[in-house]
Parts: structure tokens; C-alpha cells; sequence
């Protein structure tokens, strides 16, 4: 238990470094490049933050285990518009959705977390959903590719020659990809030892993908969201935020579900975490239309439907037991 309890605190460290260079190579190759915030946010970053949950719903699928799968996303997803929405206003005292972008994209962040669960009430995830997800995240990303022009905020060029910048383009793309490589491996450290620690205490399988997986998988998101909060890059961590829903839910789920078909055996076992699941998203898109911001006290609140959705699901489990 204490070698494992070592490679989470140790996987921890390294985290929260990568993820300070992650945000500094982003930042740079916005100058470089022209590009707004938001969408470097959105597709780049949101798609590297999900990762672990890419490989941990892929593994798993292949494994013939996609509770594992299924319980990581709606774990995550909880964790995205709760926790790390929730600190994130606490951090910056407020997180503005004053653009028609962020504003349409909040919607789509909801409709992504709740569509899944409409689909699995009849008790199963089909090819022919994990099918259809697919085809709603391919919409999602061409609506942000084409629409980037509307963004407001946009870093600077950097006044350089041609032959310079690329020299600075490729140094940032390294940065940037490295520092992505630590966050896999670290989070992988984090799985790895939380997956450990659970099993060896007797907890369902369902249980650690959607607290012990789900946690460590979302370090990433975590960590980028302070670290662009410390930066002054609040668009980047709502376009992380919202993008990586669209990727847990569209391309990880749907992939997953295309590999390997899921059905409920137990449904209560999954009650919890579709209640808290629609609740995140209520929560979320109720306070995030109010003045179209979401405020440090309504950080707070979705900070404790998180805890409480943690509580709970943990003493629902020692029942089980």
C-alpha cells in the first residue's frame, strides 16, 4: 500500500509541472499561429487533457470490461462542470460567458453530458449509439474550427521572420507534445495507483471508474485550469472544460461502445452517478446563464454537489460491501 500511495504522490508532482509547461507552450503557439484562446483550448488541449480517459475506455473496451469505461466518463464528466468549474470561479472570483461562442458551446457541453444517459436508460449502449456520438462530436469540432473567427480574444503575433517562427513553432509544438506525454504518463501513475488502492480495499469495479479512475484521469484538466487561472487565461479553461465533455462523451464513449457494447446488469449501481450527472449539468447551465457568468459563490455550490456526490457514492458502496 505505501508503493502505491508513493506513485500517486509522486505522479501528482509531475502533473502539476507538465501541466505549467502545458499552458506555456499553448500560450506561445497562439502567438504563433494567430489563434484565439479558446479554441487552442478547445481542440488542442481538451483533446490532450483527455487522454488518459481515451486510453483507460479503449483499454478497458478491448478488455471486455467497459463498466470501467462507462463509469469513467460520467465520473469525469460530474468532475468537469462541478469540481473544476467550481474551483476554477473560486480561483478567478468569476468566469465570464459573455461570447456567442462560449455561449452556444455551454449548451452543447449539457446536451453531451445528458444525451448519453438518455440513451443508456433502456439499459444498454449500442454500436449504433457509440455510432451516433461519434457523428455529434464531429459536428461539435467542425462548429468550433469554423467559427473561430468569432472569437474576441486573440494573443498577439509574435513580430518575427518566417524562418524564426518556425524555428519557434516547432521548439513549442515539442514543449507542448512532451509536456502532454508527462500528463499521460503521470495520470497513468495515478490510475495505476488509485485502481491498486481500491481493489485491495474490495470496491466494485464500477466504483473505481467512477471515483478512483475518474479522478486521476481528470488531474490533467485540473491542473491546466489553475495553472491558466494563475496565467490570466480564463477562456482557456472554460474552452478545456467544455471541450473535454464533448471528447469524454462523443469521441471516448462513442469509440468504447463501438469496441465493446455495454448493458446494465445492476442499475442501481450506476443510479447515483446519472442522478448527480443531470444535476451537474442543470446546475451548471442555470448558473452559467445568470448574467452569463458563473460567480465565486456559485463556484462554492458546485464544488459541494461534487463533495456530496463523492460522499455519497462512497457510503452507497460500503453498503454494497
Amino acid at each position: 500500500m505505501i508503493e502505491f500511495i508513493s506513485i500517486f504522490i509522486l505522479s501528482c508532482i509531475v502533473l502539476a509541472k507538465s501541466g505549467q509547461w502545458v499552458v506555456k507552450s499553448l500560450s506561445n503557439l497562439a502567438k504563433i499561429l494567430g489563434w484565439r484562446e479558446f479554441v487552442v483550448a478547445t481542440i488542442l488541449m481538451a483533446f490532450a487533457s483527455s487522454l488518459p480517459e481515451l486510453f483507460v475506455g479503449i483499454t478497458a473496451s478491448i478488455s471486455d470490461s467497459p463498466q470501467l469505461a462507462v463509469g469513467n466518463i460520467l465520473g469525469s464528466n460530474i468532475i468537469l462542470l462541478t469540481l473544476i468549474l467550481g474551483i476554477g470561479a473560486i480561483f478567478a472570483k468569476k468566469l465570464d460567458f459573455g461570447e456567442k461562442t462560449l455561449q452556444k458551446a455551454r449548451f452543447f457541453a449539457c446536451f453531451f453530458t445528458i444525451f448519453p444517459l438518455l440513451l443508456i436508460l433502456d439499459g444498454s449502449l449500442s454500436r449504433l449509439d457509440g455510432v451516433i456520438l461519434l457523428i455529434g462530436f464531429l459536428f461539435y469540432l467542425r462548429e468550433i474550427i469554423r467559427e473561430q473567427r468569432r472569437f474576441s480574444k486573440v494573443f498577439d503575433k509574435i513580430a518575427a521572420k518566417p524562418f524564426e517562427k518556425i524555428k519557434l513553432l516547432f521548439k513549442e509544438l515539442g514543449l507542448f507534445f512532451f509536456s502532454v506525454l508527462l500528463l499521460l504518463l503521470s495520470a497513468e501513475g495515478i490510475v495505476f495507483a488509485s485502481e491498486k488502492i481500491a481493489l485491495s480495499s474490495g470496491l466494485s469495479l464500477i466504483i473505481i471508474g467512477i471515483l478512483g479512475v475518474a479522478l486521476g484521469t481528470s488531474l490533467p484538466e485540473i491542473a491546466f485550469g489553475i495553472r491558466s487561472i494563475r496565467s490570466g487565461h480564463k477562456e482557456m479553461l472554460l474552452g478545456d472544460t467544455i471541450g473535454s465533455v464533448m471528447v469524454n462523451s462523443g469521441l471516448i464513449l462513442g469509440l468504447a461502445v463501438i469496441i465493446a457494447p455495454f448493458r446494465i446488469v445492476h442499475f442501481s449501481l450506476y443510479f447515483n452517478a446519472i442522478l448527480f450527472s443531470f444535476l451537474s449539468a442543470i446546475f451548471f447551465l442555470i448558473f452559467s446563464i445568470t448574467k452569463n457568468k458563473l460567480t465565486r459563490k456559485e463556484g462554492f455550490i458546485l464544488l459541494l454537489i461534487y463533495v456530496l456526490f463523492f460522499i455519497l457514492e462512497g457510503l452507497l458502496e460500503i453498503l454494497r460491501l
